[in-house]
């Protein structure tokens, strides 16, 4: 009976200890997806298209947001490619 409780705290103490790194782990990862928003956030590409939008040239539009959501995967997977 000794040795399943001895057991039991052993893997008790291990388990406390991995939490304790993924909370870590956890952490910095908040902390890189702040960091890529940040460098995402500088760069506005969907300003052209709205204002195309409220001119009412809704084919001018279309072709400004495809080519924003472009440039924003082009610029994410740079971004990640860093971090």
């Amino acid at each position: 009976m000794e040795g399943l409780i001895q057991f039991t705290g052993i893997v008790m103490i291990a388990f406390g200890i991995l939490q304790i790194i993924l909370f870590f782990k956890i952490w910095g990862m908040t902390n890189n997806v702040k960091r890529i928003w940040k460098k995402i956030d500088n760069k506005d590409f969907l300003s052209d298209a709205c204002v195309s939008y409220i001119k009412g040239n809704l084919e001018e539009t279309e072709r400004l947001a495809n080519e924003a959501f472009l440039q924003e995967v082009a610029l994410l997977s740079e971004v990640t490619k860093r971090v």
